[in-house]
């Protein structure tokens, strides 16, 4: 099982692009996923640990409003995606905005997902 910890620092380009330390990309795979955290941040996935928890939405009571808004929010923001050669991945628009990516970012390991926060939410988020 991959292990996903420690903090970067790096800046999105003008395209929406944004590089991947070295460390997660090799427990990435070659088509992680993109999806929306609930906490202003974006979460990337591994394809087999998203299955796992896409399981885990699916399996939460959908009587429940507030279940069904995070079953959607999530899976419908979702995305897959790959790397470039040098180790990028193109951010969907939505998501740049979703969470207010402007081009400082901290990207942090979180157990088994890794999350990519605009610098500045991150430093306010953790005070």
């Amino acid at each position: 099982m991959k292990i996903f910890i420690g903090e970067y620092k790096h800046k999105m380009d003008g395209k929406g692009r944004i590089t991947i330390p070295r460390k997660f990309r090799d427990d990435l795979g070659e088509n992680p996923v993109l999806t929306c955290s609930f906490d202003g941040a974006l979460e990337l996935y591994c394809m087999a640990d998203f299955a796992v928890y896409s399981k885990k939405l699916m399996e939460l009571p959908f009587d429940d409003k507030e279940n069904r808004k995070r079953v959607r929010k999530s899976l419908s923001m979702a995305t897959d995606l790959s790397f470039d050669n040098l180790g990028r991945i193109l951010m969907p628009k939505n998501l740049i905005e979703f969470a207010s990516i402007k081009k400082d970012t901290v990207i942090i390991g979180i157990g088994n997902r890794i999350e990519i926060w605009d610098e500045e939410s991150f430093r306010e988020y953790i005070k």
